[in-house]
């Protein structure tokens, strides 16, 4: 059989720090979790500690992660409580989910402080979690001598709480190696205190550990009314790694009953609980319990799979129990194969194991396997020597002392469950009588209180029915005024932006416009007819910039205040660009910049006239804006996919730089640049282009590299007829 006897008890009292009320865990790492957000340093490291105890049966992955969060802040505080709680805590953890090794650091390091500041409770901790780490990894011994040490602090410092947890302990440790008389009174003395003190959790792991000792003993009927009790209490307090060990255990009975289909079926529900823990502890032993029921059940690639995978994990974890029981069922497989060297080597391995942790039940099977492949091998003298010391071992299992011993603490637990099931009558009948006599008072208080309800619902009703009246109302009102408000807003955003448009970019350059006309009136001799000439020429093209400016500004504000009507319609789109590139070829010629239009095909959109107009006739203007002397522009059309055609406009002018391409289509930033030649614009025009292009249903989009240019993009939809 492969049950870890001191399985659950391996993961259990590790954590015995974290002591909390029964079923407490959900409602305090709500509380715990709404504080973290309003705390820092030391207090939140605190916090974090607690997080990690609450989480430690629930998901001991989540325990890890809160225990290294308070660490570097816990070991940096000038608090040697807290320096010495937070190692306690992180070694646990660890341990809880199968990393041994390093968690044995942080638990010495955590019991060093707790002795320098004589913390008794921190000091008990720590030895009872070295304790059950030297448990795990097979120094009994060791592990013994710890937990007689722990005992001692405990009494000394009045601990009774974790006094009781270390007897438990000790009673999982004994079981282990087979001296299940003296475990069990150690579970007796452990179960009586956790019931005085209604301690559940407690309650239903000593539980599940006495099913353990009874099932060692051969008596499964027992063992199963403890299990199922024990499984009753975990599910109510929500101990997911006790349900785990539980369900395990229970395949382990109908194991040894010889119903393997009903013991795989625990096997993997044990399995699946371990996987959603994410501990590789409560992972391996369900594997080697599926292992050896596969090998009973002769299904041997099975049985060597699942034990393979379980000897990875315990020998990553160094847990000598783990690997002995591995080693064993792989050496019983490789018998049935006939591979002789192999089953000699894992059952060798398996012995030694066994033998340095005093694990008896185990030493017995090993060395029946042994006798085995001797015989096999034809060694007869071999294989009777080490049959005779596994008839030994299996005498010294079950001799009559222990029997009677058993019996005995048996009865007196049947006794106490009798006593405690009077107590329990007598109590009821008492609550009865009391009832009874409370009964007709509580009538007549019943009858006076539904009509002094049902006058209240009335008046409750009608006051409801006035008060949604009253609130539908307000919310009326109340999103007339919003609505009112979002115009009124927009209105000044618009406002604010006219007026800084009309008192930086109209101001100059209609200034300029005046001082030279000024001039040109009052002193017409000093301009000579050449200059003259020269100057009407550039105030014509300043009068052209600034109506082009005029004209945006009042479009767009005309679409701030929704007085533009969209009017969807066919459009040629090879005859939308022909337009715009007349309209803006005299600027071109200005630069010597060449238009060149590349259709792509006769595709035709549907959009607003005017507003698609609009749009190509900024982007080509902004294009000519910063495009060098000689330069030239491209527009391209082409079909893209959902039905959409795509027009770029592409320059290779001075380009855009990241910060810029970010801020040219956002409303909220007014930014305008001077061009090539110094062509001064409002910033207004490609934010006209983006709100025109979203209000046509397509998306607009820039590409550009600084000194190479730009590739401005927009799509239309495609016109279906």
């Amino acid at each position: 059989m492969c049950c870890f006897r001191g399985y659950t008890v391996l993961i259990f009292f590790l954590f015995m720090l974290f002591v909390y009320p029964a079923g407490s865990q959900v409602s305090k790492i709500d509380s715990l979790t709404n504080l973290t957000g309003t705390q820092k340093g030391e207090e939140l490291a605190s916090t974090y500690l607690k997080l990690a105890k609450e989480y430690l049966y629930v998901a001991p992955d989540k325990a890890l992660e809160f225990s290294r969060k308070a660490f570097p802040v816990a070991t940096k505080s000038e608090k040697p409580e807290l320096e010495s709680l937070a190692n306690l805590t992180l070694g646990s953890s660890l341990v809880s989910v199968g990393n041994f090794v390093e968690g044995k650091s942080y638990i010495e390091s955590g019991l060093r402080i707790a002795k320098k500041i004589n913390h008794a409770e921190y000091i008990c901790t720590g030895l009872n979690a070295l304790a059950v780490y030297h448990m795990n990894t097979g120094d009994y011994n060791k592990a013994i001598s710890l937990f007689y040490e722990c005992i001692k602090q405990a009494k000394v410092g009045k601990l009774e709480r974790q006094e009781a947890m270390v007897r438990f302990n000790v009673g999982a440790i004994f079981t282990s190696m087979g001296k299940w008389s003296e475990g069990l009174k150690e579970f007796k003395y452990a179960l009586e205190y956790f019931k005085k003190a209604e301690d559940e959790p407690f309650i239903s792991r000593t539980m599940m550990n006495i099913a353990v000792n009874y099932s060692s003993w051969g008596d499964h009927e027992m063992s199963l009314f403890y299990y199922g009790k024990s499984l009753d209490y975990l599910k109510r307090v929500g101990d997911m790694a006790g349900e785990a060990s539980t369900l395990n255990n229970i395949g382990e009975i109908y194991k040894e009953k010889g119903n393997y289909e009903k013991a795989l079926n625990y096997y993997q529900k044990s399995l699946d609980i371990a996987l959603k823990l994410k501990s590789k502890l409560h992972e391996a032993v369900p594997l080697i319990g599926k292992g050896e029921a596969y090998w009973l059940m002769k299904d041997y690639d099975l049985a060597e799979q699942y034990s393979k995978e379980a000897l990875e994990i315990f020998q990553s974890m160094q847990m000598t129990e783990g690997i002995a029981r591995s080693c064993h069922i792989l050496g019983e497989v490789s018998l049935a194969r006939d591979k002789i060297n192999d089953a000699f080597d894992f059952a060798f391995k398996s012995k030694e194991l066994a033998d340095s942790s005093g694990i008896k039940d185990l030493q017995g099977k090993v060395c029946l396997l042994i006798s085995k492949t001797y015989e096999k091998n034809g060694k007869i003298a071999e294989a009777f020597r080490y049959f005779k010391e596994y008839s030994t071992i299996e005498d010294s299992l079950f001799n009559g002392k222990h029997s009677q011993q058993l019996a005995q603490f048996r009865s007196e637990m049947e006794l106490q469950d009798k006593e405690s099931q009077i107590e329990i009558l007598q109590k009821d009948n008492q609550i009865k009588d009391l009832e009874l006599k409370k009964q007709r008072t509580r009538v007549l208080l019943l009858i006076g209180g539904i009509i002094l309800l049902l006058a209240l619902l009335v008046t409750i009703f009608s006051m409801n029915r006035m008060k949604k009246k009253a609130n539908a109302l307000l919310l009326q009102k109340n999103n007339k005024i919003l609505e009112q408000h979002e115009e009124l807003v927009k209105l000044s955003e618009t406002k604010d932006m006219f007026l800084a448009i009309i008192g930086h970019d109209l101001r100059n350059p209609i200034g300029a416009f005046k001082d030279t006309l000024d001039q040109l009136a009052d002193y017409p001799e000093m301009f000579p007819e050449e200059v003259r000439r020269e100057l009407v020429g550039e105030l014509r093209k300043e009068a052209e910039n600034t109506y082009f400016l005029l004209d945006n500004m009042l479009i767009w504000a005309k679409s701030q205040k929704s007085c533009l009507q969209l009017k969807m319609e066919p459009l040629r789109i090879g005859e939308l660009i022909e337009s715009n590139i007349l309209l803006n070829k005299r600027f071109a010629e200005n630069k010597n910049i060449k238009l060149v239009h590349q259709p792509g095909g006769n595709f035709i959109v549907l959009a607003d006239q005017n507003m698609a107009s609009l749009i190509l006739r900024n982007l080509i203007s902004n294009a000519i804006k910063f495009t060098r002397n000689g330069g030239e522009i491209n527009i391209l059309s082409r079909a893209v996919d959902n039905g959409f055609v795509e027009l770029s406009v592409v320059d290779n002018g001075v380009g855009i730089s990241e910060e810029m391409k970010n801020q040219i289509f956002n409303k909220h930033r007014h930014t305008s640049t001077y061009g090539t030649n110094n062509e001064k614009g409002s910033g207004l025009g490609l934010m006209l282009c983006s709100e025109f292009v979203e209000q046509n249903g397509g998306t607009i989009s820039v590409d550009s590299t600084v000194g190479e240019g730009s590739v401005f993009r927009f799509t239309l939809k495609r016109y279906k007829k």
